[in-house]
């Protein structure tokens, strides 16, 4: 059954709040931009509503990195949009290493709780599986310290803490990479633990000696690629008391934010080098894309609590241009009556049945 808006009704996905109107709008043309954005992955979806190439795992996981930035400016699980890519997740069932990774994106969903649990527990029981060089321990200590209820979890934070310990060292920290390393200092940041304050001291050093091999590339940034620096963003911004208390590391996620926004092409993408450059069938600027709208709106959203839903309320309004759009968009589309969308929607209903819009003009739902 799919999530009610009971269900959905103040849903954390992540970390970031989704699901309700917006009261204000701090930040409208930065919003305006990553609604453009989000509308730009909505039409270039393949047939069959997924993202990605022709690989199965590089489809999987540009699949799955779209639909947790579509949910997250609330589009609903139910939605036109989302069900094709997300029961083509659920059908996967283990054929991939990386399968159990869709947890992330289906967490705090209540009609998925069975499949979280099930993917945790088997991410959990194969501790190797995953990607060379992305060990799962991280991910699952993420997922637990997320998600709404983790009783039925076979493993509790503080074991998902020790495993992913584990997995450091002074030397590479966390297997020398910005992202894991940014990820995983940000979800021991405020945990106690044996040990705690080396390893955040490790890892603030790591990060900004990456900073600082960027720099002198004359980048701002942790690393070459535009995608690995959205990963530390989005793990450090998802933290506020790490962003906070980290100036130096806040300081250069400010100039890679405002260099983010220079490297937005007009029409609302990004792109990105390896290790996400994809494949000739988008995934190059697909999978980029997607995290790009998720960095900024975890960015703006230390200061403004109502930027996602300011993005959602956006995406709604470029959407109520076309007849089709609310159908294929929001059941909720009531809790963003405050922005206008409905007369905006109605006068273009009007205008198709008139004939003073070509039926013609108004894209389909599958178009790409």
């Amino acid at each position: 059954m799919a999530p009610s808006s009971a269900d959905v009704s103040g849903l954390r996905h992540f970390g970031l709040a989704t699901w309700t109107a917006p009261r204000s709008i701090g930040f409208r043309d930065e919003a305006g931009r990553l609604g453009k954005a989000a509308l730009w992955l909505m039409d270039h979806r393949l047939p069959d509503g997924t993202w990605g190439g022709l690989d199965p795992q590089e489809r999987f996981d540009t699949t799955l990195q779209v639909a947790q930035t579509l949910l997250m400016t609330g589009i609903a699980a139910d939605s036109e949009i989302l069900a094709p890519a997300l029961n083509y997740l659920l059908a996967q069932e283990q054929k991939l290493p990386i399968t159990f990774w869709r947890a992330g994106t289906l967490l705090n969903i209540p009609a998925y709780t069975e499949t979280v649990i099930r993917d945790l527990t088997f991410g959990w029981q194969e501790p190797r599986l995953g990607i060379i060089g992305y060990p799962p321990a991280l991910f699952l200590l993420k997922c637990v310290q997320f998600m709404q209820d983790p009783s039925g979890l076979p493993f509790t934070l503080d074991q998902a803490l020790r495993r992913a310990r584990g997995d450091w060292t002074e030397a590479r920290c966390w297997e020398d990479r910005a992202s894991l390393t940014s990820l995983g200092m940000t979800l021991v940041y405020d945990l106690d633990f044996p040990g705690r304050d080396s390893v955040l001291t490790r890892c603030r050093e790591f990060l900004l000696q990456c900073a600082a091999r960027e720099a002198a590339s004359e980048r701002h940034g942790f690393a070459k690629s535009l995608a690995e620096d959205c990963y530390v963003i989005i793990n450090v911004c998802e933290t506020p008391t790490a962003f906070e208390a980290e100036r130096d590391i806040a300081a250069i996620i400010e100039d890679r934010v405002d260099a983010l926004w220079d490297e937005q092409t007009e029409d609302g993408f990004w792109s990105s080098q390896p290790p996400f450059e994809g494949t000739a069938s988008g995934g190059g600027i697909i999978h980029p894309t997607a995290l790009a709208v998720r960095a900024l709106a975890s960015y703006y959203s230390l200061t403004d609590p109502d930027f996602v839903s300011a993005i959602a309320a956006n995406l709604l309004e470029r959407c109520a241009m076309e007849a089709w759009s609310r159908r294929r968009l929001y059941p909720l589309a009531d809790e963003l009556a405050s922005v206008g969308a409905e007369d905006t929607a109605d006068v273009t209903a009007n205008d198709v049945a008139a004939g003073t819009v070509g039926v013609d003009e108004v894209p389909p739902v599958g178009s790409a």
